[in-house]
């Protein structure tokens, strides 16, 4: 009987990314569209290396995230003025770097409570990826995740 060659499995760099710097915060936020500005509901993982959006939560664990920041390069912008154009409660992640392709973020909770939650994360973690230089796209992060 002829057997298979072994090969090793080489888990995606979101995998990586999600199991080496375990969630800080996750949960379902609402998120405005970028072009035609609708609010839908998305699952977002706030780790030590980055802001992650997914459709659902089961997509955060088997495929790549629709949406990404690094939270060496987060502004973050408070919004609290509720009108028909916006949620109440939103607050607004703009990354730094010019070069990124979806640079900017506009979510929303329904309690200001949960969005001062997420507030206090994010900063949480900008402050540590600023102090630690955590940027999972450096050679630094690649050997570590090897």
């Amino acid at each position: 009987m002829k057997s298979l060659p072994q090969t090793s499995f080489h888990p995606p760099q979101h995998t990586l990314l999600r199991n080496k710097y375990n969630p800080i915060l996750e949960g379902y936020l609402l998120k405005q569209g970028q072009y035609f500005k609708l609010w839908s509901r998305k699952y977002v993982v706030i780790n030590h290396v980055g802001v992650f959006i997914y459709n659902n939560k089961n997509d955060s664990v088997t495929k790549l995230p629709i949406g990404k920041m690094m939270l060496k390069d987060v502004q973050l912008f408070l919004n609290e003025i509720g009108n028909a154009k916006s949620r109440k409660y939103c607050f607004k992640l703009k990354s730094k770097e010019s070069r990124v392709y979806n640079c900017e973020f506009l979510l929303a909770s329904s309690l200001k409570e949960e969005r001062d939650s997420w507030v206090t994360k994010i900063l949480e973690g900008v402050g540590e990826a600023l102090l630690n230089g955590i940027d999972y796209q450096s050679r630094k992060f690649r050997r570590m995740s090897a």
